[in-house]
């Protein structure tokens, strides 16, 4: 096929000039003398600036946020009784959809399913439909868990810029709000015991389907109410 042919490379460190020659001339063959390590991570990086690929870093970023929120959820829930506050169960939502979105991109971390940043912002629009779906069926539950998802992949996508030097991401991005209700969005502890914690009516609908929920409880202290994986 001659010049038609698709090309071919062999990376090594240990290639000499002639048998370069050779591998050029006899099979159409183009050796890259260099480690293997090396000639990897180069075309990541270009594939970084070209195709918006993720960084390794930024799943290092989810694990120790991962690590961080469990211990604030187990905290949390541990905190409340549904059946006598069940306006909190929103933010427990909320902080499972969190959670189970950085299990995922830590879980198919290998199967490249999130290096695409493209793919990943695609995937946060379509989670927006979602949720206003979920809202206008006034269905509190379950939006509260997919904003938190939701938020899992705009906590990477904005990990990966802080990573890339061509972006600048607003000190204000990188903090990630643990907390969520319906009627005031997402927001930091403070925030919550302030406005959310002591207003069981701040938002009448939504507490409306949470005594629904508190009603399958009994009264039990001893339960927690937790979103099952992914919907």
């Amino acid at each position: 096929m001659g010049r038609f042919a698709r090309q071919h490379y062999l990376v090594s460190p240990f290639i000499t000039e002639q048998q370069s020659s050779d591998l050029r001339s006899d099979l159409n063959i183009n050796a890259i003398c260099t480690d293997a390590t090396h000639f990897v991570e180069t075309v990541k990086d270009h594939m970084r600036q070209k195709f918006c690929f993720s960084y390794d870093e930024a799943y290092d970023d989810v694990y120790a946020e991962l690590c961080s929120l469990t211990d604030e959820h187990l905290a949390f829930t541990k905190s409340y009784s549904v059946a006598k506050e069940p306006h909190l169960i929103f933010s427990t939502a909320y902080q499972d959809g969190l959670i189970h979105c950085f299990q995922r991109i830590l879980d198919r971390r290998f199967t490249n399913d999130f290096a695409d940043l493209h793919r990943v912002r695609g995937m946060i629009a379509a989670y927006s439909d979602k949720i206003s779906e979920y809202n206008k069926e006034r269905d509190y539950w379950n939006s509260s868990y997919f904003v938190g998802y939701q938020m899992g992949l705009i906590f990477f996508d904005v990990m990966n810029g802080v990573r890339d030097p061509r972006q600048e991401v607003p000190e204000d991005l990188k903090e990630l709000p643990y907390f969520y209700h319906p009627k005031v969005g997402i927001m930091d502890r403070e925030e919550y015991a302030e406005l959310v914690r002591p207003n069981p009516e701040i938002h009448k609908a939504a507490l409306k389907q949470a005594m629904r929920f508190a009603e399958k409880y009994d009264g039990s202290s001893d339960l927690v109410v937790q979103h099952t994986p992914f919907g």
